[in-house]
């Protein structure tokens, strides 16, 4: 695979040995920022959790998308029977139709 950001100079060819050290470079910092994630997100449901379970989300607390939900909701909540009558009913759209569960 090669990558030639021509703005900033940057080419991986595989005969440059500095392409593979630049290359070897943002692999580090990939894994880097993947294993920060890994470890800020159960940090992050734990305060979050713990905070809902004391009833500050919703009072002093937030969610970030606003929406305070409990962690363990249902992730989709669909009434499949109305579903399939708005799709023959011809009210929802024949490309979400493909899609709607059921």
């Amino acid at each position: 695979m090669r990558f030639v950001a021509a703005t900033q100079g940057i080419d991986t060819e595989e005969s440059n040995p500095t392409a593979k050290l630049i290359l070897f470079a943002l692999a580090a910092v990939a894994e880097f920022e993947r294993e920060m994630i890994r470890e800020r997100v159960p940090g992050g449901v734990g305060a979050y959790r713990k905070a809902l379970a004391t009833g500050q989300i919703g009072t002093t607390k937030h969610s970030k998308c606003g929406k305070d939900l409990p962690i363990d909701r249902p992730k989709v909540v669909v009434n499949r029977a109305k579903m399939r009558a708005m799709g023959a009913a011809g009210l929802v759209p024949a490309r979400d139709r493909a899609q709607a569960p059921g």
